[in-house]
């Protein structure tokens, strides 16, 4: 029955995942709904094209698999074993802490982060702010006006975060301007990571070192129009959120 009406021109659908999202408040609604029109207002006078994205994501040696999306049809569940191979879990695999940074010009190389970057302001500072964003100004930009980008995670929020960028980037958006829980306004977690993961992930690595190499080569195999789009998209993204008047929004699912 799921196949017919899959396959029925007249019917044309098909199963999507209820997705998961923040209940916000009517306060955080308010303060969600003025950051976006500042933001969109900043777009306007500037564009995305000076913008550097980043974020950072955990990538373990598993296979990445989705259960709910991947569907294989077999008439016993003996047969679909054996056409295919079972997803394989251990209870803690390596894993590894990626930032990576694209804007309009180009990729920035991505970076393997020390273990404990998710929480501290101090190694993300020093690892990555120091380590990577500061010589950027006269390598990848050369001299050139740009734009730092980065959520509103707690090693970000940091005083000593905020301060950073303030002394040795041309600009950046600040913590007070960007909107917190809201994933959806980041071209990483609304397209790119997912692409990474899907290129690099699709099978177990048996050690760390395989799964570096694995994600260092899909990040260079990923077109460049394909970073450009999902940049472009942050000005949808952020018309919704102010059409849904800082509400849920998720727009780019039904794309």
């Amino acid at each position: 029955m799921l196949r017919l009406i899959r396959d029925d021109i007249r019917v044309h659908m098909r199963a999507y995942r209820r997705s998961k999202g923040h209940l916000p408040t009517p306060a955080l609604k308010e303060i969600r709904q003025t950051r976006t029109e500042r933001l969109l207002q900043w777009h306007a006078e500037n564009g995305h094209e000076i913008v550097i994205f980043t974020d950072e994501k955990i990538f373990t040696t598993e296979e990445q698999y989705n259960c709910q999306n991947d569907k294989l049809y077999a008439q016993t569940s003996h047969e679909a074993k054996e056409k295919v191979p079972r997803v394989q879990r251990s209870h803690h695999p390596s894993y590894v802490m990626v930032w990576w940074g694209v804007s309009h010009q180009g990729v920035i190389p991505l970076h393997f982060c020390e273990k404990g970057l998710k929480t501290g302001a101090r190694v993300y500072k020093e690892d990555v702010l120091q380590g990577v964003v500061k010589s950027l100004n006269t390598t990848f930009f050369s001299g050139q006006k740009w734009v730092f980008q980065q959520d509103s995670a707690p090693a970000h929020k940091a005083k000593t975060t905020q301060e950073w960028p303030r002394r040795h980037v041309p600009a950046f958006i600040s913590a007070e301007d960007w909107l917190s829980g809201s994933p959806d306004l980041n071209p990483f977690a609304y397209k790119l990571w997912a692409v990474l993961e899907d290129m690099a992930c699709r099978k177990c690595h048996n050690s760390l070192d395989s799964l570096k190499r694995s994600l260092v080569k899909a990040a260079a195999e990923i077109p460049l129009e394909t970073m450009r789009a999902a940049i472009a998209e942050w000005s949808e993204g952020l018309q919704a959120c102010v059409e849904a008047k800082g509400g849920d929004f998720e727009w780019h699912y039904y794309k």
